[in-house]
């Protein structure tokens, strides 16, 4: 709590914190005329009659009804008889994974809405939805929830504690308008840069997979050529369809995993020392992060596990194949049981192209096929060293394929953290302007 001696003046304490003196603070009950959750039976499936909309369709500030089920008329009908949701009723996820998740309904047509999921009707002739949805999406809104679902065995906010959900209400419609209009202008931009960076993603892939098969040569490359069959399909007559093996270096502990769990036990770790990298670095392409470490007498023990700068990691487990090559300039350490690592043969292949390769079907339809069950449970070195790959006979044809999509990647990057910066501005501006620190309208 804030010593009263400290607070600015023309503002004050409240239970949601600092707010100016005109604003008020109000629960959810007194903003709505309305707030219900959905049925709480689940209906038969299926029909085109009225779609059916549960936790999964509510993101963070958006709807998406890409993949709601329907049913039919009758079932919909019992259920709209008690939750009517209407055109800008704000809709809340209550239960589950996406618990908090909120978003302003802008469907015109009637749907039926499981009990996963409330609805908020705020009386729109004192009240802009939109306001409170930036509320419940901010991290002052998002810290309420996770204080309201405490003590709860299952992830779940009941419609009790909707209805006793705190807002700060700026005194005027108008006011609570600039604001969510300010707010909403820049969910269009950052909604923009994640489209474009979708839709680089999508030509990049669809780049990949004609480059790295040769469906599609390069200029200089593959004149006159044709194709032929290979274990992996088509491929240009001079590519080369290669194992692994056949492009790593010739020397034990090429493909190599790392060590078993139970040589780096809890009580082998210690504060500072030698890294241990694991899948972590890989899910985020980040050599950086990480907090476990281990002596430089242990280091020297699993010495054979050593990372360093060009070594090619992959994820063994979880998320399986995501891969990257180790950057320059890392800190001295070694690979967990869950990476394994590839040292290639850089005269025989360039190790970015191999890069690029591992995030297509051509290996990811391979390691499926070759897992147990045909289920990507888990990789193994027996699995890697079976694996083939379209090789192009020239370094050069290689490293031009390579440089195009890392330029494809380097331009996909720039984008991401523009989206990522805007992200941030927009938290800061939502507790600027969700708290009344800084004012759109004069008072």
């Amino acid at each position: 709590m804030v010593k009263e001696n400290t607070i600015k003046k023309g503002y004050k304490q409240t239970e949601i914190g600092i707010i100016p003196e005109d604003w008020e603070v109000k629960t959810s009950v007194d903003l709505c005329i309305k707030i219900q959750d959905g049925t709480h039976f689940s209906p038969k499936l299926g029909g085109n009659d009225y779609l059916y909309i549960t936790s999964k369709n509510i993101g963070h500030g958006y709807l998406d009804i890409s993949n709601a089920e329907r049913i039919d008329t009758s079932q919909h009908r019992k259920i709209y008889a008690r939750c009517d949701v209407k055109n800008g009723d704000m809709l809340l996820t209550k239960d589950g994974a996406n618990t908090g998740n909120a978003a302003i309904n802008y469907l015109r047509e009637e749907f039926s809405l499981l009990s996963s999921v409330a609805f908020l009707r705020f009386s729109y002739k004192h009240y802009d939805s939109r306001f409170f949805l930036q509320f419940i999406l901010s991290n002052i809104g998002l810290l309420r929830i996770k204080e309201l679902m405490s003590g709860n065995a299952i992830t779940r906010l009941t419609l009790e504690k909707i209805k006793g959900f705190y807002f700060p209400v700026p005194p005027t419609l108008s006011e609570q308008t600039a604001i969510a209009e300010v707010l909403s202008d820049t969910d269009a931009l950052i909604e923009n840069l994640e489209n474009q960076i979708a839709k680089k993603k999508a030509i990049k892939q669809g780049t990949m997979q004609q480059l790295l098969t040769g469906q599609k040569r390069l200029p200089g490359f593959g004149k006159k050529q044709g194709y032929k069959q290979t274990e992996i399909g088509v491929i240009p007559e001079d590519w080369d369809c290669l194992k692994i093996t056949e492009v790593i270096i010739p020397s034990r502990g090429s493909i190599k995993i790392g060590p078993f769990g139970s040589a780096l036990k809890k009580e082998y770790l210690i504060d500072n020392g030698f890294k241990v990298y694991g899948q972590e670095n890989i899910y985020r392409k980040d050599m950086s992060i990480g907090d476990r470490f281990i002596t430089s007498a242990y280091f020297r023990e699993l010495k054979s596990c050593e990372i360093v700068s060009g070594d090619f990691l992959i994820s063994m487990m979880g998320t399986v194949g995501q891969c990257m090559l180790v950057p320059e300039r890392i800190a001295p350490g070694i690979m967990d049981s869950h990476l394994l690592r590839i040292k290639f043969d850089t005269s025989k292949i360039n190790p970015y192209f191999i890069t690029h390769l591992f995030e297509t079907k051509i290996i990811s339809n391979q390691i499926k096929q070759l897992s147990v069950g045909g289920i990507m449970e888990g990789l193994s070195s027996k699995i890697i060293k079976s694996i083939f790959i379209p090789v192009p006979r020239t370094k050069s044809e290689q490293t031009a394929i390579a440089t195009v999509l890392s330029d494809m990647d380097s331009e996909i990057e720039v984008l991401e953290q523009k989206c990522a910066k805007y992200k941030q501005i927009k938290q800061g501006m939502m507790h600027q302007l969700l708290t009344g620190k800084i004012r759109l309208v004069n008072k």
